[in-house]
């Protein structure tokens, strides 16, 4: 599945930000558009069929890859660092 590195990707990008129902969303999101697709593409199958062919443990997957969930990326966020930031700049000569 080419969407996987996307998904993972973007949970990876944005895992240090307060991020976690976004991700969420979007693992739900993505779960029903492959799931529409898979209806689309097997029009006459029921539901019973696509559990016992795509799914296995609360996971898409089909020969071997499945697909990546992005709430399952830990979110951490960036420790506040406050006034010990570097700065280039000499505060001496800027209070001064």
């Amino acid at each position: 599945m080419t969407i996987n590195p996307i998904l993972r990707g973007v949970a990876n990008y944005f895992q240090h930000a307060a991020v976690k129902r976004t991700l969420h969303y979007l693992a739900y999101y993505t779960w029903w558009r492959v799931m529409r697709w898979l209806r689309a593409k097997h029009p006459k199958a029921n539901w019973k069929w696509f559990k016992d062919r795509y799914w296995g443990k609360d996971k898409i997957a089909a020969a071997g890859v499945v697909l990546f969930r992005p709430d399952s990326v830990p979110v951490t966020r960036y420790r506040y660092r406050g006034a010990r930031i570097p700065t280039p700049w000499n505060a001496e000569m800027l209070n001064g």
